[in-house]
């Protein structure tokens, strides 16, 4: 997917994420639930010449906690978090 960006700052640029449609349950978060969304992210300012790509990751970090080892990202539940907010 190719979205245009904004030049924020010399070192900053902003664009959209893709819309991703999900459903919202009442009910606890089951094994096919998504906990964290990622992207493989790179620039380009001419359209054929890209940035090394990038993760981005995003979740709720008051819910699920995720970290970095070398190429793999994992993202688990806290549950202590989650049965505070029943």
């Amino acid at each position: 997917m190719t979205a245009i960006a904004e030049i924020e700052t010399m070192s900053e640029i902003t664009c959209l994420l893709p819309i991703v449609k999900t459903r919202r349950s009442v009910d606890k978060i089951s094994a096919n639930d998504y906990i964290a969304r990622g992207y493989h992210v790179s620039v380009s300012n001419d359209g054929v010449t890209y940035s090394e790509e990038d993760v981005l990751v995003i979740y709720d970090s008051a819910c699920v906690n995720c970290t970095v080892d070398g190429s793999t990202i994992t993202c688990d539940v806290q549950v202590s978090a989650m049965l505070r907010n029943e």
